[in-house]
Parts: C-alpha cells; structure tokens; sequence
C-alpha cells in the first residue's frame, strides 16, 4: 500500500475542496453509496462520543487514511535581534464553541490486515512569506551591494512535540491495542523523519488521534497535576480573543469574536538569535502514514 501523505502549511493550509455529486437530468441514474465503520468526520480527542467540528484541514482517502492534521500557529513577537526565542503554539480550536485542547492528528484503520507507522518531517525552513512593509524587497542585500536571491529565512528555528497520548475515538476496542506513541520530547531538524506512533499487528486497528498537549479538564480527569493549555488576558485581566490575535483565523470556520486565546506548551517553535526581518514566515511540513506490519 502507498504512503498517505499530507503536506501542511504552519501558519497557513492548502485546502482541497470535495464537489457534489449530481445525478444528470434526464437520465435514470440509481446509486447507492456504503460507508465504512468510521465514517469520514473528525472528532474531540477528549470528548470522543460528542460532535464536533475543528476546522478544515487536509486529508486522504482509503481504508488506512488521514482525517486530519493539526495547525500550528504562533502570535507576532516583538522582534529584539539579540535574544533567542522560545514561542508557544495555539491550542486546537472548534468552531462550535467547544473548549480548546491539545493540537492532534486523526487517523483511520479499517483494513483486515493492520500494523503502521505516522511520521512527521519537516521539509523547509520558515521562510518569509508576507512582508509587513510593501516596499521591501523580500530578498538579502550583501556587503557589496548586490541583491541576494535567498529569501528571509528563521535559521536554525525548531519545532517540538510533547507531552503525546493516543485518544481512542472509537468505540468498542479495548485500550490492548493502543499504538505505541513516542514518550520523549520531539525536537524536529529540517529534513529529518521522526517517527511519532506506531501499531503492529491488531494494535492500533480503527480511528485514532495523536494529540499533544491537554486541557485542565482533561487532566484532572486523568489524574494528572495539570494541563498544558494556559488561557490568555490582557493587562486589565480581559479575554484575549482570537479576533486580535491570528490574521486570516476565521478562515478555518472558528468563532473569532467569542473564542479566547489558549496557549499550548505541547507545542513551541525555539528560534536561536539572529537578524530576523518582520513579516510572517511559514514552514512545510509532511505527515506520512504508512502500511506496516
């Protein structure tokens, strides 16, 4: 069986829209459709049995499938060019008013033979993307004058996952077969594959989520001392909302207006210190999920 891969886009996503399927008129035309035992939604990690809709993102198709990947945004810093940075990511959002939890990855076995592997690379720097001044050229001047055709780029700037748990967002399979997650903290290098769960055998058979990070809730449910998500105020002690927060948000269907900020430790983006350039700047990264025995 191929790969399934799915590339994403940190800060921004390509989307890839599903049309209608429309009978013609006039011609007698009978169909009939069979879904599989998991049906092609998206749910809650926490709250596997409720409804729930955390935006749209890129997929794939087939019987060992990605129903989802997680966003990674972070929010503009002041740029001090002395320093190093250690940024912390939004936590995932619904857009129904759900509360926030960690960011995850939904995938789906239904095949008779099972067994896979989910890995992440990340295959470009972050890169300046959008400039903030129209007239600046988005390209290097050297010492000589000379226009330098590489784009701004945040050197040596990593993305890390931890805190990782497998939420089984199906029903009827006992926790036996949970695929084995990575325990230790992921701290990607540009290029590299890093393996973040696996299943062999009947291990890991039906629809999973790979999540990083969790709510208070969640944790004090679990017996944990604390979450990963941290609400944000502003000085006078009021919501921070999303509205203020993340350009171009409401592009992914959540409420802007109502939704308070969250931060996710799970997730942090540390970028050593260097000249950096203001703008926006994004990164690829390729989730893989692959057939396995």
């Amino acid at each position: 069986m191929r790969d399934k891969k799915i590339v994403l886009l940190i800060l921004f996503f390509l989307f890839v829209n599903s049309k209608n399927a429309l009978a013609d008129e006039g011609i007698g035309v009978g169909k009939v459709g069979f879904q599989g035992r998991y049906p092609d939604e998206v749910v809650n990690p926490e709250k596997p049995t409720e409804p729930s809709d955390s935006g749209k993102t890129d997929k794939t198709k087939g019987e060992l499938r990605i129903d989802y990947v997680p966003y990674f945004f972070f929010d503009k810093v002041a740029i001090v060019n002395d320093k190093d940075y250690s940024l912390t990511a939004h936590a995932q959002y619904y857009t129904k008013g759900e509360s926030p939890t960690g960011n995850f990855v939904q995938i789906v076995d239904e095949r008779k033979e099972n067994g896979w592997s989910l890995t992440l690379k990340q295959e470009s720097e972050f890169t300046l993307e959008e400039d903030e001044n129209a007239k600046s050229q988005m390209a290097n001047i050297t010492q000589a004058g000379a226009i330098s055709k590489e784009t701004y780029k945040l050197k040596g700037a990593t993305l890390s996952l931890s805190n990782l748990w497998a939420s089984s967002v199906h029903l009827g399979v006992s926790t036996s077969v949970t695929p084995t997650i990575k325990s230790d903290v992921i701290k990607m290098d540009v290029g590299k594959v890093y393996e973040v769960a696996n299943a062999k055998g009947e291990v890991g058979k039906g629809r999973w989520a790979i999540v990083a990070g969790y709510s208070e809730e969640y944790a004090q449910k679990n017996g944990s001392s604390s979450g990963t998500l941290t609400p944000v105020f502003d000085k006078e002690n009021n919501p921070v909302l999303l509205s203020s927060s993340i350009k171009n948000i409401q592009s992914y269907g959540f409420d802007n207006e109502k939704q308070q900020v969250h931060y996710n430790e799970a997730v942090k983006l540390n970028i050593p210190q260097q000249e950096i350039h203001s703008g926006i700047y994004q990164a690829k990264f390729v989730w893989t999920l692959t057939a396995a025995p």
